[in-house]
């Protein structure tokens, strides 16, 4: 079954290619029309994936919520919420894929004429399934009624669905004193190479006066890293930046690197709403370390080739929410919410965080898909409340294979929101 929630983005993964009808083309020239339909209403909708990846066990289709609907974009606003069936019909190009009316079918049943290279052809029904479109907070949930009997509405799901990508849950922060604290281990320290991550949706800036240092997430405790906006002083002028310490390349004397934006960026920083995803790499060969926002890289800092990261082990645990002060104590408190917290052991590539950012919709980190290849580097996931909700308090689980889950502290379940990018 695909889970979702009505009026945002979803990704569904579902398995195409042990049906595939026309092999006499290479998946660069498949497509994949999507039917929708509820039997509630009778609504019918139609759409090609805004993105579609092909793999070998599976399909990545990705959709996007738009009030006005596009076939040709992957643009859907599903009504009413509660239980669709979808198809999933094939469509075959001899040349170049072109996603336009009169070049892509618009039903499974359209025939494009007159015949040419360029217009698509429906080869027929792959996949059928279930998408279950949860409604969106603060809106009557549809109610169903059960029946002992079978009905149209028992459906047999032959994809290849991934519940543990679907997100549900959040952690709201109160910019005073909550924070997660994780457990200490090396795996979540490399010295190498890093990539750490997160979702935000910031609720409390509050950018005047003298300084404000607000910090979603670092273990910075006299070493370490960690991400920060801050306005330095200087009311009009705010950055986003980070630091990393690291050592003087084996001469045993260590030093900040830290990129940051301001200059030029300031105001956007400022008027920062809703969600996004910001991340920090260290690549130990180059000594760059770089900042980015929403897979766009913003700022870099160079410092020695081939410098370890140096952590103060006795006294640092990585954090969300805050910086580390201490094991048990946080500063610089980030208010609003956090969501999908991620530490790799290697610097994942532009195009891997710009495909991990995936348009503003979270992705399975322990699969790889499209320019995503480094499942094998998590070394720490926090769902933040995924998949058990306010039952998970007061533990954060961590999904990595490392399983150093977190603790909510100074926080309570109802902390754990049903608010998500």
């Amino acid at each position: 079954m695909i889970q979702a929630i009505r009026e945002t983005n979803f990704i569904a993964y579902i398995e195409t290619e042990a049906s595939r009808i026309d092999t006499s083309v290479t998946s660069a020239h498949i497509r994949h029309l999507v039917k929708f339909s509820n039997d509630l209403d009778d609504a019918i909708f139609y759409a090609y994936a805004t993105t579609e990846v092909i793999n070998n066990r599976y399909t990545s289709l990705a959709f996007t919520y738009n009030p006005i609907g596009d076939i040709y974009t992957g643009r859907l606003n599903l009504i009413p919420a509660g239980y669709y069936k979808y198809e999933l019909y094939e469509v075959s190009w001899i040349g170049a894929v072109t996603m336009s009316l009169g070049n892509a079918p618009a039903t499974e049943t359209d025939v494009l004429s007159p015949v040419a290279n360029t217009k698509g052809v429906v080869q027929g029904l792959v996949a059928i399934g279930i998408l279950y479109l949860g409604e969106k907070s603060g809106s009557e949930e549809v109610q169903y009624t059960e029946y002992e009997s079978p009905s149209t509405t028992n459906y047999v799901y032959t994809g290849i669905p991934d519940p543990e990508i679907f997100n549900e849950y959040s952690l709201a922060f109160d910019g005073v004193d909550d924070i997660l604290i994780t457990t200490k281990d090396s795996s979540i320290m490399p010295t190498d190479n890093l990539t750490v991550g997160c979702w935000i949706k910031p609720s409390t800036w509050a950018f005047a006066g003298s300084s404000q240092t607000y910090m979603p997430f670092g273990c910075i405790a006299a070493g370490g890293w960690g991400v920060k906006f801050s306005n330095n002083y200087a009311a009009s002028v705010t950055t986003f930046s980070a630091d990393i310490k690291v050592s003087d390349a084996g001469s045993g004397v260590a030093n900040y690197i830290s990129p940051s934006a301001g200059t030029g960026f300031s105001a956007t920083l400022r008027a920062l709403t809703g969600w996004h995803y910001i991340a920090l790499t260290y690549d130990k060969v180059t000594g760059v370390a770089s900042l980015s926002l929403d897979g766009v890289e913003k700022a870099t800092a160079t410092g020695l080739a081939g410098a370890d990261i140096v952590y103060n082990v006795s006294n640092t645990k990585l954090m969300f929410g805050a910086d580390s002060y201490s094991d048990t104590v946080g500063e610089h408190f980030f208010g609003g919410n956090i969501d999908e917290g991620s530490v790799w052991n290697k610097a994942l590539t532009s195009a891997e965080l710009l495909a991990v950012y995936n348009g503003g919709v979270p992705i399975n980190l322990l699969s790889n898909t499209g320019a995503y290849v480094s499942n094998a580097n998590l070394q720490g996931w926090w769902r933040m409340g995924d998949p058990d909700g306010t039952s998970a308090y007061p533990t954060i689980t961590d999904d990595s294979p490392n399983a150093n889950n977190g603790t909510m502290t100074n926080m309570t379940s109802a902390d754990i929101e049903t608010l998500v990018p």
